[in-house]
């Protein structure tokens, strides 16, 4: 494939885990980054329009310019100039996968920019190697409903539509929840009743999602492995959880390492869910929004 000199890719948002699948299940969301990225005769510029746009490096520290470089670093390809244009959608730090989805834009920029022409399986690759996770950055390359596994630097996947009827209420708090922080506290080693207690348990998730038996979610979304010792960082989390299933969610979780709390509701309680959410945030002293989004099943689209 020959280079191109110019390309837009448009990369949607991600939630992972999904409470008992802690880094093996993923689920892309309509919340988007939009990067335009053109060839120049040399240097960066990077302009940056939408949500938290001010937070937005603007220097060869960007994200998606990063990856970008590495694309053509691998190929053997000197760093070219480039310029950038970036419409974020994504909430910043709140565990919706902001920055796997700059990976995911960065890497396939360059792959289209440099004539790399790398395969799905070559960005994931790259991708984890980057990030070190797989549950924010396959179902943003891939869109849906996705399980995943890493062997040996490769991810392994299965990507599943995501049902329409499967509304997302997410309540987004005022603070973030920095990957490494939530990470540092959990556990090296976990009592074996909690690790059986949630490996049931995403087998389950994967089974009632596809078979669209939703009112197994309430037991699907329960861990033990990380949520628990999040906690510390989000005291009102486990009221959220309870307010949202009591206002007809199906079960409701931390999204990715947080911030954000991620409720499963049936079309006609998203209202009601998103309003009880907000209210124990308030009783709680947390500044927070609410936003009802459906599920993207197409993922990363290049242009």
């Amino acid at each position: 494939m020959s280079a191109c000199p110019s390309v837009t890719v448009r990369v949607p948002a991600s939630t992972s885990n999904l409470g008992a699948g802690f880094d093996g299940l993923g689920l892309a969301l309509s919340l988007y980054v939009e990067v335009r990225a053109t060839l120049t005769e040399g240097g960066i510029e990077i302009s940056a329009e939408g949500r938290e746009a001010e937070q937005i490096d603007r220097s060869e520290g960007n994200l998606v310019y990063q990856r970008l470089c590495a694309v053509f670093r691998q190929a053997g390809q000197p760093v070219p100039g480039v310029r950038l244009a970036i419409r974020n959608e994504i909430p910043l730090v709140r565990g919706l996968g902001a920055s796997g989805a700059a990976t995911i834009a960065g890497l396939l920029a360059g792959s289209v920019l440099s004539g790399a022409d790398l395969s799905y399986d070559q960005v994931l690759r790259l991708a984890v190697a980057a990030e070190h996770h797989p549950d924010n950055v396959t179902p943003s390359l891939l869109g849906g409903f996705v399980a995943m596994a890493v062997d040996d630097g490769a991810v392994h996947y299965v990507k599943m539509p995501a049902p329409a009827e499967l509304q997302c209420v997410l309540l987004i708090p005022s603070f973030g929840m920095k990957t490494a922080q939530a990470r540092e506290i959990l556990p090296a080693q976990v009592p074996l009743r909690d690790a059986v207690f949630n490996l049931s348990r995403t087998g389950l998730a994967v089974a009632a999602i596809c078979a669209r038996r939703f009112e197994l979610l309430a037991t699907a979304t329960q861990d033990r492995l990380h949520q628990p010792y999040r906690r510390t960082l989000f005291p009102a989390m486990e009221r959220v959880f309870a307010a949202a299933r009591e206002a007809g969610a199906y079960g409701a979780f931390l999204s990715g390492a947080g911030s954000t709390i991620l409720a499963f509701s049936p079309p006609g309680r998203t209202g009601a869910v998103a309003e009880a959410m907000h209210q124990v945030a308030e009783a709680s002293g947390l500044a927070a929004e609410t936003m009802v989004v459906a599920a993207d099943n197409t993922g990363a689209m290049v242009s």
